[in-house]
């Protein structure tokens, strides 16, 4: 067994020996990885209405989870504005040995302004103790409006409104707008 920087999970190999007149014997042997592992956040891209108050990230540890590890988590950019749409929150995360998940809070901001979706981008930096960072150390969370409806939108209106609905009609028009829940 020879000890690499590589981190590529357990490893195992059968071993089968015997000898003439001797039974023969297999034996199946696991070496488990000692590389810390890679860090990544568990999606690409997410998604949270700009009302729920909050969201929460998990970051994963793949490959291996052995000793403790870190990584500092970065919350800012993108189109959101710190202090208006979130709070800004930059921390680092400690796995202890054996360890393979780790989540954050993101604090969303809601305020009455008419802006459309917005994103906040994050990042991790700095893996701590030979970690390794993994394929997603990026990712953006989009954060979906709620004074401001999405469109395009359609609406089959062939079998009527419906009874929860909300309705507007301007004289001389061809159409109308239904708000159903807030969105259009």
């Amino acid at each position: 067994v020879v000890d690499d920087a590589e981190i590529d999970g357990p490893q195992s190999v059968t071993i089968e020996a015997g000898a003439v007149d001797w039974n023969t014997g297999t034996a199946a042997i696991t070496v488990s990885d000692n590389d810390p592992g890679e860090l990544q956040f568990s999606a690409g891209a997410y998604e949270v209405e700009e009302s729920a108050g909050s969201f929460t990230i998990t970051v994963i540890r793949t490959s291996s989870s052995t000793g403790e590890i870190s990584v500092d988590c970065t919350v800012s950019g993108g189109s959101a504005t710190a202090g208006t749409d979130y709070t800004a929150v930059s921390q680092t995360l400690i796995f202890a040995d054996g360890q393979t998940e780790k989540s954050y809070t993101i604090t969303i901001l809601d305020d009455d302004q008419r802006e459309g979706d917005e994103t906040i981008d994050l990042s991790l930096s700095n893996p701590g103790n030979g970690a390794t960072l993994g394929s997603t150390g990026t990712a953006v969370v989009s954060i979906l409006d709620d004074e401001f409806p999405g469109l395009p939108y359609q609406q089959d209106f062939s079998a009527g409104m419906p009874s929860d609905a909300w309705e507007y009609y301007s004289s001389g028009s061809t159409g109308r707008i239904q708000v159903v829940g807030g969105r259009l």
